[in-house]
């Protein structure tokens, strides 16, 4: 038997670092959903700290490829190669 607690966030959770699927009749995604609404509604300010935090990791990454060239073009086409091979 599991030892995860169904029907709560922290099973949601256990759910996710042990791999095991969620179902609908162990409650564990709709408690996250409650959990996550709540939390949202608590913190206002959320989603445009989201974007502001987004713009930043856009620009850092961009001057990193512009500092580390050769390094970015080699990484860039490897990942072209595996979403190319993945038919993506």
């Amino acid at each position: 038997m599991s030892d995860i607690e169904h029907g709560t966030y922290g099973g949601y959770q256990q759910h996710k670092v042990k791999g095991v699927p969620l179902t609908p009749e162990c409650g564990c995604e709709e408690a996250r959903n409650v959990y996550m609404r709540d939390y949202r509604a608590s913190h206002p300010d959320l989603r445009s700290r989201a974007r502001v935090h987004a713009k930043a990791r856009q620009r850092a990454l961009s001057a990193l490829a512009g500092l580390h060239q050769a390094d970015y073009n080699r990484l860039f086409a490897a990942e072209l190669r595996k979403i190319k091979a993945e038919g993506s």
